[in-house]
């Protein structure tokens, strides 16, 4: 039987992350500092956060996903609606329930401006389980005042992109009024996650999440975490553990 703090957990993280688009990062070859360290009970938020927008328990973020051929589901890490970040070059996230071989194509633009900002494109098999995409490894910066859209496509033909397979999220950098970057500067990341989720910071609080999760893969109390996430998200994968940079 499921303990009932389990159950809590998962509800609400339904609450916090209602919504998803559908990547991989190879384990760090090091041991994980203090800032990442995992303890046995961590576990994803247990209280509903205050201020963010989207959908409730029952609902789905369906621009947030996409299904391909054989049950391929498709995912991208965001809300509903817009989701905002304090980090002008946010790491951002997408999952794969299952191996691909479909060439993947991810563009960042300014909503309405047709010329992305940014196209990454991807050959080869992808794997199943989350993905990465680092912005300032890309020398990517959003500005404030701008509401930015991600799309990930799986193309099956690229003469016929009308195929595709598609995720989509918004993004909009805010500025920091209540100084909540120093504030929990030197917490653990996964105590990160709570409070940035109760801001309505959905990007900041999934990425400390995944760069924990990341930096400890071996760590048993680091994987159950994700299997929360997993099931809070209502994603499902073949077989990975691991985060892939791209």
């Amino acid at each position: 039987m499921i303990p009932i703090r389990l159950w809590a957990a998962i509800f609400c993280l339904l609450l916090v992350f209602p919504a998803i688009t559908l990547a991989q990062l190879s384990p760090p070859t090091s041991q994980p500092s203090d800032e990442d360290a995992f303890v046995i009970g961590d576990r994803p938020p247990t209280q509903v956060p205050a201020g963010l927008g989207g959908a409730g328990a029952n609902q789905d973020n369906n621009t947030g996903r996409g299904y391909g051929d054989g049950n391929l589901q498709l995912a991208l890490l965001t809300p509903v609606q817009t989701g905002r970040t304090l980090n002008p070059q946010p790491t951002l996230f997408w999952h794969l329930s299952d191996a691909t071989s479909l060439p993947v194509i991810i563009t960042l633009s300014e909503e309405g401006n047709p010329k992305p900002l940014k196209t990454w494109s991807m050959s080869g098999e992808q794997p199943a389980g989350f993905h990465r995409i680092d912005l300032a490894n890309d020398r990517v910066t959003l500005r404030q005042g701008i509401v930015y859209e991600c799309v990930v496509a799986l193309v099956p033909d690229p003469r016929r992109r009308s195929k595709d397979v598609v995720a989509i999220g918004f993004i909009e950098l805010v500025p920091d009024e209540k100084g909540l970057a120093a504030q929990l500067s030197k917490s653990r990341r996964i105590e990160r996650v709570a409070p940035l989720a109760s801001a309505g910071l959905f990007y900041d609080s999934v990425a400390e999440a995944m760069m924990a999760i990341e930096a400890n893969p071996t760590n048993p109390a680091a994987q159950a975490y994700r299997t929360d996430l997993l099931a809070a998200m209502k994603l499902t994968e073949a077989s990975s553990s691991d985060v892939r940079a791209h």
